[in-house]
């Protein structure tokens, strides 16, 4: 008898990649049967390792814990290949885990330079070489405003028109420092020839550069500015020189020591920086103070206080407002309510400010 024929079909069934496809060549039926029951089987395998490994990645994310006895169980249906590689994303040190392990270190920086700035005040022991004076030691150019204030109130551009562009603006940070860093480290001598632009660039620069919390040079040593008797003088004869190689805004937004504006600003921190500023003023040393009030920003400002007397439980004080070239402005300071003042000026209604010393040192 001759021997029966085998029915043969094409058969779809998982391909060797585990994934789906066909083998089109001739299978029995029973053999379709047993490849059509094997593939759920094979695609039960794969979910299983794919939640496995979700599971040991959120794991890892966030614990670094090895895997509890239930996961550990579940490796028991899984093939060699999954268990190595689940056991080696155990094993695979991750970044966020890193920056976890650093978290406290980090935190602890922060809260450092906020709620308690690295002081670096030391206070002076013997006079300055002389005294700041707003005449001679401020510039003959103000720092503009982006927006346009009357008294205190920011005005729209349709009811109060800009009368002339602003080109300087943002710049009472680098203003005021380099007001105090040419008081200590410049010299004028108008019997001398001046310099050439280019010469006057390179030392503005050699001016600048140098770090303002440092102690002020002897004459000798000072950076020397022929042909002018003060920095007023000079910077009238050519503010665009000055105003170009003093120092650039932006990097002020990125200074460490602006961390403190979002840290409460106690009285009694107030009480310990009016100290430091009348005692500065009685050695001639100016003081570069940051005036703000947070959230509201009403004021966000640096200025130089240079002068001052005490009158019962007030102090008063003249200071160099860089938004200003006409003369001096006053900042009070009550004993009673430990809180500093500034007068009203056209970018500010006055009345109370907090007050935090500036560039006393490279976290300052």
């Amino acid at each position: 008898m001759p021997a029966p024929i085998k029915e043969t079909v094409a058969s779809a069934a998982p391909s060797p990649s585990g994934g789906p496809g066909y083998f089109l060549f001739g299978r029995t039926r029973d053999e379709v049967t047993r490849a059509q029951e094997a593939a759920p089987k094979s695609r039960q395998r794969l979910n299983k390792k794919s939640v496995i490994l979700s599971e040991a990645r959120r794991e890892i994310f966030f614990s670094r814990k090895g895997p509890t006895r239930a996961q550990s169980k579940d490796l028991v249906g899984l093939t060699g290949d999954d268990r190595s590689e689940i056991n080696l994303l155990r094993t695979t040190p991750l970044h966020r885990s890193t920056a976890k392990k650093h978290l406290p270190i980090l935190l602890a920086a922060f809260l450092l330079l906020t709620l308690h700035p690295l002081h670096a005040y030391q206070p002076p022991t013997a006079p300055a070489p002389r005294p700041f004076r707003y005449d001679t030691d401020t510039f003959s150019f103000a720092n503009e405003t982006v927006w346009n204030y009357v008294n205190g109130a920011l005005q729209s551009g349709s009811s109060h028109p800009q009368t002339q562009k602003r080109d300087y603006t943002r710049r009472c940070f680098v203003v005021t420092r380099a007001a105090v860093q040419f008081w200590k480290f410049a010299r004028f001598d108008p019997h001398a020839a001046p310099l050439s632009k280019e010469q006057l660039a390179d030392r503005i620069r050699d001016v600048t550069d140098r770090d303002v919390w440092l102690p002020p040079l002897p004459r000798e040593k000072r950076v020397a500015f022929p042909g002018y008797s003060s920095l007023r003088e000079i910077s009238a004869a050519d503010p665009a020189i000055f105003q170009a190689n003093i120092g650039l805004g932006w990097p002020v937004y990125f200074r460490a020591g602006n961390m403190p504006i979002v840290a409460p600003v106690y009285r009694e921190t107030e009480a310990h920086l009016n100290g430091e500023i009348y005692h500065d003023i009685h050695f001639d040393y100016p003081t570069l103070v940051w005036l703000y009030n947070f959230p509201s920003l009403n004021i966000n400002h640096v200025v130089v206080i240079y002068a001052g007397e005490r009158d019962g439980g007030q102090y008063h004080y003249r200071v160099y407002d860089p938004n200003y070239t006409n003369g001096p402005k006053k900042l009070d300071y009550d004993v009673a309510t430990r809180t500093f003042s500034y007068q009203p000026t056209f970018y500010f209604k006055g009345g109370a400010v907090e007050a935090r010393a500036v560039y006393r040192g490279i976290l300052q």
